[in-house]
């Protein structure tokens, strides 16, 4: 990569991988071929491969700097190990390693942030998913329009909405949090901060989840106070939705660390599905979650909870 160290900027990435052999060369030869504005030190965090990658980027990359757990840490825990390599007035930025590029998006975004340097603190790129479509940045909270009518196929611009498909970002717009696939921090501020929350290891940790059947949220009229409200949610029909949810939730129990699972289904006996879905991935998870079934009436009224 061509150095253009300017002033005081310091520019630090970090990748954490753990059997990424597949993924990790495209992601290190784009990021050095597209990116050559600035000069940036790499550090590759690996979580305990099995697969060769440590072999991989040792043999190929030898200016990048490896840090080896030994072990799998996780996504915060692993990215927090280059913390004490962050140097005063830099940026860093977090990289996936399935990520590619196609452009010199480090150069834009360190740009646009010295250029902002008094307002912006963090910031992150469009992304585009190998098929073209665009990346969601959902909104931080569901609003309960969203929940009600999204899957009212004239309706569906609703969805749009929460993950901001209708909006225009090909120009900078505030945004209630940044992708954690590939994002630029003042390395300050990430520092001051401690990084990540070291008790999340990715995504559903030490979360309190809703799994609702979609047609609750029409029955009940203060759903999003009482159900959605400080929890992860996860909204289906057993009865339409053509997919084993006791498969895909045992999958989210066993890998995390789930606190509480409440489950929102109507008294029609085709709800019951969900409910004896989750209870089944409970039980093949092996994991002690507290569950929690509320059971809504035709009549939008509450008969039973348990």
């Amino acid at each position: 990569m061509n150095t253009r160290q300017k002033g005081a900027t310091y520019i630090t990435g970090c990748i954490v991988t753990y059997n990424n052999a597949e993924t990790i060369v495209k992601c290190i030869d784009t990021l050095f071929s597209y990116n050559k504005k600035y000069k940036m030190v790499l550090y590759i965090v690996d979580n305990g491969s099995t697969d060769g990658t440590i072999e991989l980027i040792r043999e190929r990359y030898p200016k990048v700097k490896l840090i080896l757990s030994n072990q799998n840490l996780g996504f915060g825990k692993g990215h927090n190990l280059v913390l004490p390599y962050l140097k005063e007035g830099g940026y860093h930025f977090v990289i996936n390693p399935d990520l590619y590029w196609k452009e010199d998006s480090v150069a834009a975004m360190v740009d646009f942030m010295e250029s902002n340097a008094d307002k912006i603190a963090s910031c992150t790129p469009k992304i585009i998913n190998p098929n073209g479509s665009r990346q969601y940045l959902p909104q931080r909270e569901p609003s309960l329009r969203y929940v009600l009518f999204s899957k009212i196929p004239f309706l569906t611009y609703l969805r749009k909405e929460y993950t901001r498909e209708s909006m225009n970002l090909e120009q900078p717009t505030e945004i209630d949090f940044c992708t954690g696939c590939f994002f630029c921090v003042k390395s300050d501020i990430f520092r001051q901060i401690g990084g990540f929350d070291e008790r999340y290891f990715m995504y559903f940790e030490d979360a309190d989840l809703l799994i609702a059947a979609d047609c609750t949220a029409y029955a009940y009229g203060n759903f999003h106070e009482k159900f959605i409200r400080g929890r992860i949610t996860l909204i289906g029909c057993p009865k339409l939705d053509a997919v084993d949810y006791a498969e895909k939730l045992t999958a989210i129990f066993a890998a995390h660390s789930i606190r509480s699972v409440t489950v929102a289904r109507m008294e029609v006996p085709c709800c019951g599905g969900i409910e004896q879905a989750v209870k089944r991935a409970i039980a093949a998870s092996a994991k002690a979650i507290s569950c929690h079934v509320t059971v809504i009436g035709t009549d939008g009224t509450i008969q039973e909870e348990r």
